[in-house]
């Protein structure tokens, strides 16, 4: 883990994370030793800097397999974000690991990366069966006919997360 002084406290409680933390799936994987560098970006400009620009602005963390590293945002600057840093490390580790256990970066579908990140990562919840229900009855669920006419009115407080999945489709939002 390379972190600046600030971010000490942070850094350990990822570094116990992380360390022997592999997805269940590739847990009899032959995979290279386990080496992946992780860095806390302890700014915005050191963020853009280390990720060369590669992250959206709502991205808290990218991935670099074939380089095996991860440069996440510090929890200082994400701390407003209602998302648990050690969920986007374990999301941007299983790429890493993916990428590893597949042959290298790019060797399996993005799709299929992106969709093993979440599900590992613990971060693909439906929050419940009766919240998209909810959602329905409401009519806050947003149809994909919708899509065509410019983004939706944000949900109601607590159906955040049930549009997405509903007729809408789209994948839950990750750090």
């Amino acid at each position: 883990f390379h972190h600046v002084p600030a971010d000490a406290g942070a850094a350990r409680a990822l570094a116990r994370l992380a360390a022997g933390y592999l997805p269940a799936p590739l847990a009899g994987a032959e995979l290279p030793p386990d080496s992946i560098d992780v860095l806390l970006a302890p700014g915005e400009a050191a963020f853009r800097e280390l990720t060369g620009g590669r992250a959206p602005d709502w991205g808290l963390a990218v991935a670099f397999p074939e380089l095996r590293r991860v440069v996440l945002r510090s929890p200082r600057l994400t701390g407003s974000q209602d998302v648990d840093p050690a969920t986007v490390l374990r999301h941007e580790l299983n790429h890493v690991y993916v990428a590893l256990a597949a042959g290298g970066s790019g060797a399996a579908p993005r799709w299929f990366s992106e969709g093993f990140a979440a599900v590992y990562a613990n971060e693909w919840r439906w929050g419940g069966p009766g919240r998209p229900a909810w959602g329905r009855a409401i009519r806050s669920m947003n149809p994909l006919s919708g899509v065509r006419e410019g983004l939706p009115a944000p949900p109601p407080p607590g159906l955040a997360h049930a549009p997405r999945h509903g007729p809408g489709g789209g994948r839950p939002p990750r750090g």
